[in-house]
């Protein structure tokens, strides 16, 4: 006996694609915590740009008319909002895990500022100065505290629907 096979193979059906999604309590503290974030670095920013530091670190508090400045603010802001989303600081992974959410934040915050200080030395912009004094610290510490606030809450609830 001879086996006749078909020229074409038996058509068979893709398999079902499974669209992984974030347990509700997940999606909750995400958006808390880039609620919190967001609001921190538009204080953190604002503070910069209140506070004038000259060259020799005398500081005075002074909202600058300049349209310039203000596009620099919110350039500032969108920037350090898109360095830390870069560095996956709302990952689900890493929300709420601690050390590697904290290091993230810094790491985000450190290079945004380092650029931007080196930037403005080889532009001579004094403006860059408080904002490295001022926005830099101001903004690492309250994200860091936001985030420890925020996992604090998290464990102190536990994981059982923490957000209804």
């Amino acid at each position: 006996m001879v086996a006749v096979h078909s020229p074409t193979p038996p058509l068979r059906r893709p398999p079902r694609l499974r669209v992984a999604r974030s347990p509700e309590w997940l999606v909750g503290y995400r958006q808390r915590s880039v609620c919190t974030d967001g609001l921190i670095v538009v204080v953190a920013v604002l503070a910069a740009h209140i506070v004038r530091v000259d060259s020799e670190f005398r500081i005075s508090a002074a909202v600058a008319p300049s349209g310039v400045e203000w596009l620099f603010a919110l350039s500032m802001v969108v920037a350090w909002l898109v360095s830390l989303a870069t560095e996956e600081v709302w990952d689900g992974r890493v929300l709420g895990t601690g050390g590697t959410e904290y290091r993230r934040i810094l790491l985000a915050s450190g290079v945004l500022f380092a650029v931007v200080g080196i930037v403005g030395y080889l532009t001579l912009a004094d403006l860059v100065r408080g904002y490295l004094l001022v926005a830099l610290p101001i903004g690492a510490i309250g994200l860091l505290v936001g985030h420890w606030a925020w996992r604090r809450r998290l464990i102190a609830v536990g994981r059982r629907e923490p957000w209804r």
